[in-house]
């Protein structure tokens, strides 16, 4: 005779294993949606930039107190850095920060959960708001909260004219990575995809790393590199080094 409690609690330990199948075969940050424009847009391309709302989410990191005594978390032997600090060090103690700072000294795993959502978010017209092909999912940061406070800091700080008056900077640092990694060497060295996205920061440092996002109809890479000088650093090991020597 079967027994139906054994029965369902087969069927329960069952499903779980289906659920995390299923989960871990997503992306435990972000679920792409992406139309059949942007593939057709980026399909075969490598595309490097350094995105605003990217760069806003860097720089309240860098306020927080985890950013400025965690040697590995933030660039800070730059010029662009001592700019970023002589002109937001008076807003550390916006909501922003603080937040974000409370959240990272109860939890800092969390750091790289808070940067790599950053990226499905851009800037419209002085709002953060989600972008078109991408949604966050799982994401341990409470970023429908985050939105709002990071726009505030935007706003607060005239952050569009920081980032509009090193616009060198970033390009500068477009065009090294460029030259680092080319489409056929990210194939190579990084993991196969129909597209990539190389997602830069002057401050990134210590948490590098990559993101694979598919649907049916596209498999795309996004990476989170270090870049200086003559290495793009893009995971923890020797293995996810990319260096012109």
């Amino acid at each position: 005779m079967i027994n139906t409690k054994t029965l369902t609690t087969a069927k329960l330990v069952l499903c779980t294993i289906l659920l995390l199948t299923f989960v871990g075969c997503q992306n435990a940050d972000i679920r792409p949606s992406y139309s059949t424009r942007y593939i057709q847009e980026n399909k075969g391309k490598l595309t490097a930039s350094v995105p605003e709302v990217y760069e806003l989410g860097y720089t309240v990191l860098a306020l927080t107190s985890t950013g400025q005594k965690d040697a590995s978390v933030i660039n800070t032997s730059s010029p662009y850095y001592q700019d970023l600090k002589a002109q937001f060090e008076k807003y550390k103690d916006h909501r922003a920060v603080k937040e974000l700072d409370q959240k990272l000294t109860r939890f800092p795993g969390l750091v790289d959960d808070y940067l790599k959502g950053l990226f499905a978010y851009r800037m419209n017209d002085g709002r953060v708001v989600q972008r078109e092909n991408y949604r966050i999912y799982l994401n341990k940061i409470e970023f429908s909260r985050y939105q709002l406070l990071l726009q505030d800091f935007y706003r607060a700080t005239d952050f569009q004219k920081f980032y509009n008056e090193h616009r060198g900077t970033y390009d500068e640092l477009i065009r090294n990575s460029n030259e680092l990694v080319n489409l056929e060497k990210a194939k190579a060295m990084i993991g196969d995809a129909d597209g990539y996205l190389i997602v830069l920061s002057p401050l990134a440092k210590g948490h590098a790393g990559k993101l694979m996002l598919r649907t049916e109809a596209y498999k795309e890479c996004v990476v989170f590199p270090t870049v200086m000088a003559d290495q793009f650093t893009f995971g923890k090991g020797e293995k996810d080094l990319i260096s012109i020597r």
